[in-house]
Order: C-alpha cells, then structure tokens, then sequence
C-alpha cells in the first residue's frame, strides 16, 4: 500500500464513506497519586533485588509491601468489633 496516504487520512476517508463506526469513547480510569517514599539507599538496593526477583517493577513492588503493611497496621489499630478491610 504504497499509495502515498498517511493511515490516518485513510481512515479519514473511510469514515467519510461510513466504512468505519465512530470511535468509541475511552473508559474512565481510577488514576493513582504520586507518593513519595523515604528510603535509605540500602532500602532500595534490597527492594529493587526483591522486585527484580519477583519480576516486577520496583514502584509495584514497593506499592504492594505498603498495603500489606497497611493491612497489618489496620488490624492492629482497629477498634473492638470492626473488620480490618484493604482498599486497593
């Protein structure tokens, strides 16, 4: 297809023709907050070990040690009677 069109005067064209349904519209996403995290070096080097053992990017991995300490001190700060819940 070596016609000199770019793509999207192609699909340009079709849409113009009715060959193509309109795009669809795009998903509203939950966007996360940037946080910063302290950490001495040491701290990182051993989190981005950990991470690259668990084959995962360092900021997943250090995002799923928060709510799992998260989840411990919830269950440990609770009142009497209530259910420790982790919202991810």
């Amino acid at each position: 297809m070596a016609t000199g069109q770019s793509f999207q005067a192609l699909v340009a064209a079709n849409r113009r023709a009715g060959n193509l349904e309109p795009p669809a519209a795009q998903e509203q996403r939950k966007t996360m907050i940037l946080a910063g995290m302290r950490l001495s070096q040491a701290e990182m080097d051993e989190a981005r070990a950990m991470a690259a053992a668990d084959e995962r990017p360092t900021a997943n991995f250090l995002r799923r040690v928060y709510l799992m300490g998260l989840a411990v001190y919830r269950a440990e700060h609770q009142p009497a009677g209530e259910s420790a819940t982790v919202q991810q």
